[in-house]
């Protein structure tokens, strides 16, 4: 199933992803494990990250919200 999956487009979802782990602490765990298995692709690392990107779009509301005193 390697061939499959384009390799560089796994790969900007993960950096994307480890990215947002700055601001996103509940997605830490699963990116670490997505950045685990980068070098050895298959299809259920792209359905997990794509999984990951899923619990974001959902949660984009929720979260501590700062005003300016």
């Amino acid at each position: 199933m390697k061939g499959d999956i384009d390799p560089i487009y796994f790969k900007s979802l993960a950096e994307s992803l480890r990215y947002l782990t700055c601001t996103i602490l509940d997605i830490l765990y699963g990116v670490r494990l997505v950045n685990k298995y980068i070098k050895i692709l298959d299809q259920s690392h792209l359905n997990v990250t794509k999984r990951i990107i899923h619990f974001i779009k959902g949660s984009l509301n929720k979260g501590l919200f700062y005003t300016h005193c």
